[in-house]
Formats: structure tokens, C-alpha cells, sequence
């Protein structure tokens, strides 16, 4: 894909040389006359980089470069202001604002292409860090053996849960659920069929919540489910769904090996402010505790 580059400037006859020699070096150009219509160019556009004149008629170049740096979404574009002014203060103020570089005219037009390839060579290791880093973010809150969210994600989806009801009033639940008797499973039939039971149930549940809800691995044999805008009620029908649909059928781990799995869940419903996420999974665990001790593959509210 070809790097866009925006070019403010009031003149016409530089405006049409800057466009004329970055569009041979296949760059995807536009030209913005002034600096009201360099700012809507710069929304709409979604440039790599702007060329900006210091000095334009109804905002200047470091008013317009102000605007971007305070939004979102034009906050990352790069800058490189073109002048005749070589006043210090102008210069100071320009690389305060984050621009990249600061050309003085007349434009040495050879210069200018170097020192454009450098701010873009910049933008492009930047954004591929930042690609990078949210590879590393997203994989560091998803569990290695089954891909569902982990703890720490669990733990921050059920901040922003409480946080919002707090907020608006309203309720959610979270659903505990362990795998009956998989001590036994992996003792049995050792710790590798116990992961293809574990990443079975994952996929299982995955598919059968809805959509609003999220399903975490909490650790070793047991997982939670977040079900936003859901009482007790509700709660209750969907572990019930939830219990029927893991036990229905045995796991096929091959021809000759057939695997019962049925699991138990505890739930817990979110009562007021006095909640924390301690105190909803504690009360969710002694749920699923009471759903064991009843023997098992059954749900039980707290």
C-alpha cells in the first residue's frame, strides 16, 4: 500500500512541484490550500505524513498542528514544518508540538525527500512496534493451552463489570465450573488426554454462551463465565444449558477411547457496591463447592 502524504501549503506553484515530485516517488498525495481545509484533509485523508507551511491564511501552521496533536486520530501523523521563518522561537515551539523536522526555504528538494523518508522509516518501526506490542498484550491475557482468556483477564473484565453497574444500575453473574472428577481422567489416562479434555470443555462452552458473555480459564480444571446484564435467573438457565450440552455426549479421543465429561458450577449474582471481585468469586466458589459435595454435575446459586 502506498504511503499518503498531505501537503499544506498556500502557494500553487509549490504546492503543484511538491505533489508533482512525491507523486513520481509513488507516494499517494493530496494538497490542502489552507489551514481550516488542512485540518478536515488530515481527518478524512488519514495521512502517514503532512508537509505544513508555518505561516497559512485563517489558522497557522502550528495552531493546525496543535489541533491533530490533541486528537486521537490524527495524533500519530508525522510532521515536518516548511518555512522561510529560521526565528528560534518558531523552531522550539514546532518540535514542543512533536513535529518531526523543520525545513527552511527555499526548499532543497533533494533534501526534502531524504528527510521525508527518514520521518516515514520512523513511523514505519513505530507502528510495527506498536503492532508488536499488541500481539504481546493480547497473547499475555489468553491461556497457552486453550485459548480462552486467562486469570488476569478474568480480573479485568469483572473490574469494568462492576464498574459499570455501579455506574447504571444494573446486574451481571459469573458462573464457576469444574470439571468432575478430572483428577481421575488425568490419572487414568495421563496428562496429555487431560489437556484434550481441557481445550474439548473450552471450545464446548465457547461455543454455546452468547455473545456478550466471556469465558476465562480460572486454573487447572476450572473455568468462569462473565454474564453482563444477567441475574441469578438467567444465570441458572444458562449453567444448566451450559451442564447438558458438556454432558451429553462423551469426548471422542479416539476409535477405542471414549471419555464421559460432565462438569459442576457454582454462581453467584452481583448484589451492590459493597461487591468486590473477591467477594463474587468467593461466593461463587462455596456455590460450586455445595454443587460437589451434592455429587456433582449439578448447579448451585450462592
Amino acid at each position: 500500500m502506498r504511503q499518503k502524504i498531505l501537503i499544506i501549503n498556500d502557494s500553487s506553484l509549490e504546492g503543484r512541484i511538491m505533489l508533482d515530485l512525491l507523486s513520481c516517488q509513488g507516494y499517494h498525495v493530496n494538497v490542502a490550500r489552507n489551514g481550516h481545509e488542512g485540518l478536515s484533509m488530515a481527518r478524512s485523508f488519514d495521512p502517514d505524513l503532512i508537509i505544513c507551511d508555518l505561516v497559512l491564511p485563517g489558522l497557522s501552521g502550528l495552531e493546525l498542528v496543535n489541533q491533530l496533536k490533541e486528537d486521537l486520530s490524527t495524533k500519530k501523523i508525522e510532521i515536518i514544518f516548511a518555512s522561510g521563518s529560521n526565528n528560534k522561537e518558531d523552531k522550539i515551539e514546532a518540535f514542543k508540538l512533536g513535529a518531526f523536522d523543520y525545513l527552511l526555504k527555499p526548499l532543497d528538494y533533494d533534501e526534502m525527500l531524504m528527510r521525508l523518508e527518514l520521518a516515514l522509516r520512523y513511523k514505519r518501526s513505530i507502528d510495527k512496534l506498536k503492532r508488536r506490542e499488541t500481539i504481546i498484550r493480547a497473547d499475555s491475557l489468553r491461556d497457552f493451552l486453550t485459548g480462552l482468556y486467562n486469570r488476569q483477564y478474568l480480573d479485568q473484565k469483572m473490574t469494568e463489570e462492576l464498574a459499570r453497574v455501579k455506574r447504571y444500575g444494573n446486574t451481571f453473574s459469573i458462573l464457576l465450573l469444574d470439571i468432575d472428577f478430572f483428577k481421575q481422567i488425568n490419572d487414568t489416562h495421563g496428562h496429555l488426554i487431560g489437556d484434550k479434555i481441557l481445550i474439548h470443555v473450552a471450545g464446548r462452552l465457547q461455543l454455546k454462551v452468547r455473545s456478550i458473555d466471556t469465558v476465562c480459564r480460572f486454573g487447572g480444571e476450572e473455568f468462569c463465565v462473565i454474564a453482563p446484564e444477567t441475574d441469578i435467573t438467567g444465570a441458572s438457565h444458562l449453567a444448566e444449558k451450559l451442564r447438558k450440552i458438556l454432558g451429553q455426549e462423551p469426548v471422542a479421543i479416539s476409535k477405542e477411547l471414549m471419555i464421559p465429561v460432565t462438569a459442576s458450577f457454582g454462581i453467584a449474582e452481583y448484589k451492590g457496591v459493597d461487591d468486590t471481585i473477591q467477594s463474587l468469586l468467593e461466593r461463587a466458589d462455596r456455590a460450586l463447592y455445595n454443587a460437589k459435595k451434592k455429587g456433582r454435575n449439578r448447579v448451585e446459586i450462592n
